[in-house]
């Protein structure tokens, strides 16, 4: 019976041995393989997947802006860099408070276009926060490249069209509507000629992609996709100082419309509908400031617009006005709000551009911005899967500011006996005092001393 109980303990104990080297293995193979995913999901892989998904066509573009989205919310590491940003919270706050808003009134749309924008910051403050310059400028090169596989699928549905294979006249090649689609050409437009204008890659391949992004315009037939490029053309002329090439750029763009409306208005696609067009829009307008009567104060959620026309049984995505549709979903309360933050952001890299100099980056960034606000005034193409992210991935360039100046300061605040401090224009660095004391002397005395960055 001995014998038979200590066999019985050795087998228990083999066992126990047994799973703890199980689990043991167990738990290095999930290690290794969080480790191998995590090597493969870092930050500069997730920003430039975000980017070149937005070529993709779209329900695997939205695929992948989705799964990275939420992978960014769920992990810990990535979700620390968004709960870092001070607007963070009030972000959430603002989309938390208006998901009830309308679920008050039933506009089940709202809730879901809420959760999309959600996520869509949650991307766009990640990007801020990680981007830094070379990040910045390799993915806008790398949007410039595969902003030319569209126009191939274009010509190939043009083709499709011309043979009466598709009974529709307007491409949108992997955008899902035209004007989507001439709204990412003219921007990959503008982020071309920014990088011919700042000196940056192959020219050649920036010409190309110009090129065949002019084609992707004139084939979705967007008046207004014309409109963002001469827009955001001389914004950045202006501000990067080129003022010979922006008069000739103004010129010659007034002087070629003029003949064209004067010889034959049919080269630009659509010019002769331009009056049924724009008394659609009226038309659009008058019904957006009804619903807006509805709700003045707080609107009645996101997508509003949509919801309102899908109960008369014809629905119409947006109002074809940003300030109207900002007014219809969040109200004049709600407006004055995201006008703060947006009126914040814009004068931050004003300051940037005026105030330190600093024209490279902003430039693209204020004609982004001037060429979106331009459209915006009779369309809203910022609101899809493909053109929205493109935008606040443009607009978190601006995080590549506070990671020069982080990289500038600890520089120097590892240098012995020496302390930082802004004096405006320029940061100063000066030597402390023989006391050792935190205040910093800038007198006559050590003038001579200090150096700026």
């Amino acid at each position: 019976m001995e014998k038979r109980r200590v066999i019985i303990k050795e087998n228990t104990v083999i066992r126990k041995i047994e799973n703890a080297q199980f689990h043991i293995k167990s738990s290095i193979q999930k290690k290794e393989i969080t480790k191998a995913v995590e090597n493969i999901l870092t930050d500069n892989n997730l920003v430039m997947a975000a980017a070149a998904s937005i070529f993709l066509p779209y329900m695997v573009s939205g695929i992948i802006l989705v799964s990275i989205a939420i992978y960014i919310a769920i992990n810990k590491q990535t979700r620390e860099v968004c709960l870092v940003h001070k607007e963070f919270k009030g972000i959430l706050i603002f989309q938390l408070f208006f998901q009830l808003v309308s679920l008050f009134y039933g506009n089940w749309m709202g809730v879901l276009g809420g959760f999309a924008f959600t996520l869509a910051a949650i991307l766009g403050i990640f990007e801020y926060h990680v981007m830094t310059a070379e990040l910045y400028e390799k993915s806008l090169s790398i949007m410039c490249v595969f902003s030319c596989f569209s126009t191939v699928y274009a010509l190939v549905e043009q083709a499709m069209i011309s043979g009466g294979y598709l009974n529709y006249q307007r491409v949108c090649s992997l955008f899902f509507y035209p004007n989507y689609f001439a709204t990412i050409s003219a921007t990959v437009i503008l982020i071309c000629a920014y990088k011919l204008l700042t000196g940056q890659g192959n020219k050649y391949i920036f010409c190309t992609a110009i090129l065949m992004n002019l084609i992707n315009i004139y084939l979705s037939q967007s008046m207004f996709g014309w409109v963002e490029v001469l827009a955001g053309i001389s914004i950045m002329l202006f501000l990067l100082r080129y003022y010979r090439l922006l008069a000739s750029f103004v010129g010659v763009a007034v002087i070629g419309i003029a003949l064209i409306l004067f010889i034959n208005p049919d080269v630009i696609p659509r010019i002769s509908q331009a009056n049924l067009t724009l008394s659609m829009r009226f038309q659009i307008w008058k019904n957006a400031i009804l619903y807006i009567k509805e709700a003045p104060l707080f609107g009645k959620g996101t997508l509003t617009y949509a919801y309102s026309t899908l109960q008369t049984g014809k629905i119409v995505a947006h109002s074809h006005s940003i300030i109207l549709e900002s007014i219809l979903n969040y109200g004049i309360l709600g407006s004055a709000v995201l006008a703060w933050a947006v009126g914040k952001y814009l004068l931050s890299i004003i300051k940037r551009c005026y105030y330190q100099g600093d024209v490279k980056i902003t430039s693209l960034i204020l004609g982004i911005m001037g060429a979106a606000f331009v459209h915006g005034v009779t369309d809203i193409t910022l609101m899809w899967v493909q053109t929205f992210p493109l935008f606040i991935f443009l607009l978190a360039g601006a995080g590549t500011f506070k990671k020069n100046v982080a990289e500038d300061n600890s520089i120097y605040a590892k240098l012995p006996g020496y302390m930082v401090q802004k004096v405006a224009p320029v940061i100063v660095y000066c030597k402390m005092s023989c006391d050792k004391s935190k205040k910093l002397l800038i007198k006559k005395d050590n003038i001579k001393e200090r150096m700026s960055a």
